[in-house]
């Protein structure tokens, strides 16, 4: 299991990934309770990778700033399948939530 830390705007997120994708993410934690946490929540020790956990932390980093993605307003299906394979989640294991008209068609796909 590999983890990365991020600092942001909103304090400090924690990433932390299996050989499946990420499996958790973290605010507001030091390392040692994010190692804690994950160490408990799994039962696996942790490895830090920053360059392996560069893409997630870089797209957090994105969304965390209201950067807009290709698929904000039109193609969130295929915006979740995009996340799902890069980060080797399978639709089956995905959610999404939404506000308005057009998030119905993603929701029921997730």
């Amino acid at each position: 299991m590999t983890y990365t830390l991020v600092d942001t705007d909103i304090g400090p997120v924690g990433l932390a990934s299996t050989h499946k994708g990420l499996c958790r993410v973290g605010l507001h934690m030091s390392e040692t309770e994010f190692i804690d946490d994950c160490t408990r929540r799994y039962g696996e020790p942790l490895r830090r990778d920053d360059e392996g956990l560069s893409g997630a932390s870089d797209y957090i980093l994105s969304a965390l700033k209201g950067e807009p993605t290709p698929y904000d307003m039109e193609h969130k299906v295929e915006g979740l399948r995009a996340l799902a394979d890069r980060f080797s989640v399978a639709m089956a294991d995905t959610a999404f939530v939404g506000d308005g008209p057009n998030d119905v068609a993603v929701a029921k796909v997730a």
